[in-house]
């Protein structure tokens, strides 16, 4: 177990929690005992008065032992994906997704799935369901992360007793996910992320991970195989450097944004924090460079590396001519286009898309 837990130096797996993992998938889930895990295990299920009195089997003790063992492979499998052999590359590519979500509920599951006889497409379509529900419920809706947890708990232990496929656990975790996922309530919270603090997109929980997928589109698009784009580098945080730019600038000079300076302050705050405004860099930079003007911006100059010759999101955007609150709109509903499209959900008409992005003229916002 060590040895797979161990294995990547720098970077070793909490014990307790593949433990806790193991521990839902292998006995029924209850959530009256979720913190109970090590004394369940130690203090009631192998303790030498049940194998003294015949209640404990050397063959039960024997199973846990090695499904322990072959749990470990699968738990370092989980969290590096990029290290393992044999993963076909749609596997690897659902297994980083998660990671980049942390899993939520689903690392159970997770490790149930992957040892299951079972075909790639129902790991992957798995692995997909999984994901598309951390990233509308969790990240879209903003609901707990606790949400649901208890029944994907359960299917964790159905699917390794093999009381339920993978097809039927896929099915029930896309019930869920329609269960759960509200245009209205994501509209709202959406709107409160810039009443709190008004940092509005650019303190949204899912930013990074949907620049991240709206950038492997757009490679994807551009028919290119090299990403431009590091998912360590585009989380890691250097002081004073930003790796999510606000195209229109958090502190612009007067003069080199007049379509901006004639909006209110008001309006001006919530299209500096606009989706459509956030641009992921595929180098971070100091974020006293950000506040040049969209020309110079576009060119490689200060030492920084130019919207031209950078990420794909970057090159997208230097293509335009200028940068005006209509640039923002447009490309914020181009973004919700591919959200749409990207994760399988209806986000209304063109006014309910706006009032998402908080650009409805009747609402807060500052639609033009």
């Amino acid at each position: 177990m060590y040895e797979f837990l161990g294995r990547e130096k720098g970077f070793a797996l909490d014990d307790d929690d593949f433990l806790r993992a193991h521990w839902i998938m292998y006995f029924t889930y209850s959530r009256d005992e979720a913190g109970k895990f090590a004394s369940f295990l130690l203090d009631e299920h192998f303790t030498a008065e049940r194998a003294g009195s015949g209640d404990l089997s050397i063959d039960e003790i024997q199973g846990y032992v090695s499904s322990i063992q072959s749990s470990a492979r699968t738990w370092h499998a989980i969290h590096f994906p990029e290290r393992v052999t044999g993963l076909s590359d749609k596997l690897r590519r659902g297994l980083e997704r998660l990671d980049r979500l942390a899993r939520g509920a689903f690392e159970p599951l997770m490790m149930a799935a992957l040892q299951a006889d079972a075909k790639d497409t129902e790991l992957g379509a798995l692995l997909g369901a999984a994901e598309r529900f951390i990233f509308l419920v969790g990240r879209v809706c903003q609901r707990r992360a606790d949400t649901g947890d208890s029944r994907f708990y359960r299917l964790a232990s159905e699917v390794f007793r093999r009381e339920k496929t993978l097809s039927e656990a896929t099915e029930k975790i896309r019930e869920r996910t329609e269960e759960f996922f509200s245009l209205e309530k994501a509209t709202a919270d959406m709107r409160d992320l810039f009443r709190r603090g008004e940092e509005g997109f650019y303190g949204w929980q899912g930013l990074r991970y949907f620049l991240f997928e709206y950038e492997q589109f757009l490679r994807e698009q551009a028919g290119m195989n090299t990403g431009r784009l590091n998912w360590r580098d585009f989380t890691t945080s250097k002081k004073d450097h930003v790796s999510i730019e606000h195209i229109y600038p958090q502190n612009p000079t007067s003069g080199d944004w007049a379509e901006f300076e004639s909006k209110t302050k008001k309006e001006r705050s919530v299209l500096l924090n606009s989706l459509g405004n956030m641009l992921a860099l595929s180098q971070s930079r100091n974020s006293k460079l950000s506040n040049r003007p969209f020309d110079v911006k576009k060119q490689d100059s200060d030492g920084a590396i130019g919207y031209s010759n950078g990420s794909y999101s970057e090159i997208a955007v230097s293509k335009l001519s200028r940068w005006t609150p209509t640039e923002v709109i447009e490309r914020g509903l181009s973004m919700l286009m591919f959200l749409e499209n990207r994760w399988g959900v209806s986000l209304g008409s063109h006014d309910e898309k706006l009032a998402l992005l908080n650009l409805r003229e009747d609402g807060d916002g500052a639609a033009s």
